[in-house]
């Protein structure tokens, strides 16, 4: 039988003493609970299955069986905190000197700069520096800026609106318009003042919004820039009456305005 142990083997010397063990201690639980065969029987057989797997274990220099979760764990790959780390910070110090230029730039410092330029390159060299005279040579003047927001239900808007005037000698930069107000507002007047370079007789302006926030489109009525140079202020008109929204109209949220009469008639 598979339980059976044969006597004289020297392997089973152990397993012959547990069982001995187990019989009287089963003997004695089979007396007291009232001659229960069945029930001893199974205590018994439960006894040796288990003092066999035990016994197996040792003779396999191995850990009992019921604590597999620690072995498991050995068994688990290990890391190593500190070199995790220092890798980590190796490749954003690497990270940090790509972005620099640190590491490619000196790969360049050799290059010949007296090299002959092409007819492109001297064109290019010619509009910068002549654009870096022109800038330097104007005068910055302060220009206020009246926006009015249609008349028509939703007119008004909480995205941001920018602004860039053109004129004769020049273009400003883009510019945010915005102040301590709530702006572009249903019929709302909404004045601003900017400091910019001199661009001379203004001839156009490009005005937009960044469609953000909730319900971005906008009814403009109409812009007026007064510009003040040497005492004296020059107001010019863009009468407009249209929707910058991307759901009404033509879908447009940027626009160039050229110079009106207060009736929209283009001068």
């Amino acid at each position: 039988m598979e339980n059976e142990v044969v006597e004289g083997d020297p392997s089973n010397i152990e397993m012959l003493i547990l069982l001995e063990t187990a019989d009287d201690a089963n003997r004695a639980y089979f007396t007291n609970n009232g001659g229960n065969e069945s029930r001893a029987r199974y205590r018994i057989n439960s006894t040796v299955d288990n003092h066999r797997g035990e016994i197996n274990d040792a003779r396999l220099n191995r850990q009992p069986r019921n604590d597999y979760w620690n072995r498991a764990a050995q068994r688990r790959p290990t890391h190593n905190a500190p070199l995790d780390w220092i890798r980590i910070v190796a490749i954003l110090f690497l990270a940090f000197l790509v972005s620099e230029n640190i590491i490619f730039e000196p790969i360049f410092e050799n290059v010949d700069d007296n090299q002959p330029k092409t007819k492109l390159e001297n064109q290019t060299d010619h509009f910068q520096s002549t654009e870096k005279h022109r800038d330097s040579t104007k005068t910055s003047i302060s220009y206020d800026i009246e926006v009015i927001t249609g008349n028509v239900r939703f007119a008004g808007t909480d995205a941001n609106v920018f602004i860039q005037i053109f004129g004769q000698d020049g273009k400003t930069k883009e510019r945010k318009l915005d102040n301590s107000s709530n702006n572009f507002e249903r019929r709302r007047v909404d004045r601003f003042t900017i400091t910019e370079l001199d661009v001379g007789k203004i001839q156009k302006i490009r005005i937009r919004h960044d469609n953000s926030k909730f319900g971005p489109g906008w009814n403009l009525d109409r812009v007026a820039i007064i510009s003040k140079k040497n005492g004296k202020a020059e107001r010019t008109i863009f009468v407009c009456r249209k929707w910058f929204s991307k759901k009404k109209g033509d879908k447009r949220i940027e626009r160039e305005l050229l110079p009106t009469d207060d009736s929209g008639n283009p001068i």
